[in-house]
């Protein structure tokens, strides 16, 4: 503004050229709208990028899953068709207690026979918009965990390349194995109990859901700052009493489970189960089909 303004009123008065003004104002706010869109391009993009932590049971003897998901979206520019679910999808919007406008927001959708379209107002170009899904389903994933020699090894059904796997075997006993690619096969190592509830507790710790920094100071700090990207994006994304809320689900419950941090035995799991954590959670549908994901932790606790 002082550029467009004073600036260039005081230089083309100094040169006696007042009169192209008529030029370099609309010139100078073109590059500058033009710029700001640039900038808007490269740091964000048109494409949907979509942080996901997710939690799910899968049982092998019944072929039922269960899968508890949230799901952070960020979208340069909205998709044009909206987000696509399985019909069988439970979806919640979690909005910031103090977002009033959101609360009053439509949005459309149709529900078919064999898809969820949640046409607009679910998902806004340049806006961190948060659902929480739940989805249960008869589902063909699977991990099967084979014998030979009296050495266990899995072939990876599962849909998903998996980071680290726990496995527990008919005896009780624990194996683990790492960077498992879809239908791969791995042999797995017999560790101790304790070593299976460090490499478990690690995990939870290293992904933990937490508040971002700027957002600790409450609803005014949280109201008056916004980052330009979607991983700083956050103004409007506070849970709505606070930090605890971000543990107080089910999900977060049943994870603190697995890692004791509840006042239960860590690991407290049947023989023939396994918890495996992986890349993209095969019992997850984002929506987009183009959508990234970014910083996503999934976990499958299952059973054969």
């Amino acid at each position: 503004m002082i550029l467009i303004g004073p600036v260039n009123y005081w230089l083309l008065k100094r040169y006696k050229r007042l009169f192209l003004l008529v030029l370099t104002v609309p010139l100078a706010a073109a590059i500058t709208t033009g710029s700001l869109f640039a900038y808007a391009i490269l740091t964000d993009g048109f494409g949907t990028t979509v942080r996901v932590r997710s939690f799910t049971t899968l049982d092998q003897r019944t072929g039922e899953a269960a899968c508890w998901s949230r799901m952070s979206y960020y979208a340069g520019l909205a998709p044009a068709k909206g987000l696509i679910l399985p019909p069988g999808t439970t979806v919640y919007p979690i909005l910031a207690n103090w977002s009033q406008d959101s609360r009053r927001m439509q949005r459309k959708m149709i529900w078919s026979e064999n898809e969820l379209r949640m046409t607009s107002g679910w998902l806004n170009s340049r806006t961190p918009t948060q659902y929480l899904t739940v989805r249960s389903r008869r589902s063909p994933m699977r991990l099967e965990v084979q014998q030979i020699d009296k050495k266990l090894s899995v072939v990876n059904r599962l849909g998903a390349i998996v980071s680290s796997l726990l496995v527990i075997d008919g005896s009780g006993k624990f194996h683990a194995a790492e960077e498992i690619d879809r239908d791969a096969t791995s042999p797995l190592n017999e560790i101790s109990r304790d070593e299976a509830v460090k490499l478990i507790f690690q995990q939870l710790r290293d992904n933990e859901a937490k508040l971002p920094e700027r957002l600790s100071g409450g609803d005014r700090d949280a109201n008056n700052w916004a980052g330009r990207s979607g991983r700083r994006s956050y103004a409007r994304m506070q849970p709505q009493q606070g930090n605890g809320q971000l543990s107080e689900n089910l999900a977060s419950r049943a994870l603190s489970d697995l890692a004791g941090l509840n006042g239960r035995p860590a690991l407290e799991l049947p023989p023939n189960s396994y918890v495996a954590v992986t890349e993209t959670g095969p019992e997850v549908v984002t929506g987009p089909a183009n959508a990234r994901e970014a910083e996503s932790f999934h976990v499958i606790v299952g059973q054969w």
